[in-house]
């Protein structure tokens, strides 16, 4: 798994990203299955926290929907958080996140690395600190993403 803030803080920025990534998804033969606007008022209306200006999953269509990528800013409006997935075959899913990643990169030159915790998870953005190359867990806070001493570690996630 892997993780990256973009910074895309205006509708128009929002629309180019939307463009850039159906385009890498139609390349590597991805299907994207992207929230309206509507979709998302009615999630910030059932909880003010649950808001967001994008939300898009990008996954490899068949019998069964294999997720590759996530797509959100809920919780950190603007700064969008985008993760990818292992996937079934990684070798196909490496490829999208290189691919896709470049073209966004070359775009917001902003884009930051977000760690992926121990547990599998993505961190709070309040538990994280700039580093060198990206976003770090504070190391404050890091008890809450080491395998055996996070609370509540979700089932399925990676320290089991």
């Amino acid at each position: 798994m892997a993780a990256f803030e973009v910074p895309l803080t205006t509708a128009v920025d929002r629309a180019d990203f939307l463009t850039i990534l159906q385009a890498e998804a139609a390349i590597e033969g991805l299907d994207l299955n992207i929230e309206t606007a509507e979709e998302m008022e009615r999630w910030a209306e059932m909880a003010p926290e649950l808001r967001k200006s994008i939300e898009v999953t990008v996954y490899r269509g068949g019998e069964v929907r294999q997720s590759e990528a996530r797509v959100s800013d809920q919780s950190h409006l603007g700064h969008v958080w985008i993760s990818f997935e292992r996937g079934e075959d990684p070798s196909l899913a490496r490829r999208f996140r290189e691919r896709l990643m470049s073209r966004i990169v070359e775009r917001w030159p902003g884009t930051l690395s977000v760690p992926v915790a121990q547990t599998g998870s993505l961190p709070h953005k309040e538990d994280l600190r700039r580093g060198d190359h990206g976003y770090e867990i504070d190391p404050s806070r890091i008890a809450g993403y080491i395998c055996g001493t996070a609370p509540g570690n979700a089932p399925k996630s990676a320290c089991d």
